[in-house]
């Protein structure tokens, strides 16, 4: 996993934790592409009963299962969590399932193209999904996403047989 955060952090750099979830969602992709679509679907189960665990964590200050916590004052290494991997593995995934994994694909592709070699922040992310997906504001709540705790109602646990054994 770390090839693929490095490769990621290197093409375009995020201000907060999105850069983890597209470390993630990268990183499935490629399982999926050389092990086969069952073990991608078993990391992404493994994943799902993690970023349940980190809402139970974190039950008592639910600001650390944003994808943009205020972290002023706060060490990270006091909160290092897998929220941000899961959660933002989630996002991307409920944007994939909501046009489709071509479309979603060809997104990819405009982004890193567009952003190549820079530093961004959250804010120009959903402003460039916004205009690249016309009304995806209206098919998912970006902000509840985003700036919302715990996990949003429309994340979806995956389903395999594999991962229905463990």
């Amino acid at each position: 996993m770390y090839i693929v955060y490095l490769y990621i952090d290197i093409l375009v750099s995020y201000c907060c934790h999105l850069i983890q979830g597209f470390t993630t969602y990268a990183e499935r992709r490629i399982v999926e592409v050389v092990q086969g679509e069952e073990r991608a679907t078993l990391n992404m189960g493994i994943g799902w009963r993690g970023l349940n665990r980190m809402m139970e964590r974190f039950k008592d200050n639910m600001e650390f299962t944003k994808l943009k916590p205020k972290m002023a004052g706060i060490d990270p290494d006091d909160v290092y969590s897998e929220v941000p991997y899961e959660k933002g593995f989630q996002f991307l995934w409920r944007i994939e399932r909501e046009i489709g994994r071509p479309a979603f694909d060809e997104f990819l592709k405009k982004y890193i193209a567009t952003f190549k070699f820079q530093s961004i922040d959250t804010e120009t992310f959903l402003e460039f999904l916004k205009t690249n997906v016309p009304g995806i504001e209206n098919k998912i709540d970006l902000h509840l996403w985003v700036e919302g705790t715990g996990i949003p109602p429309d994340a979806m646990e995956p389903d395999s047989a594999t991962y229905k054994k463990i």
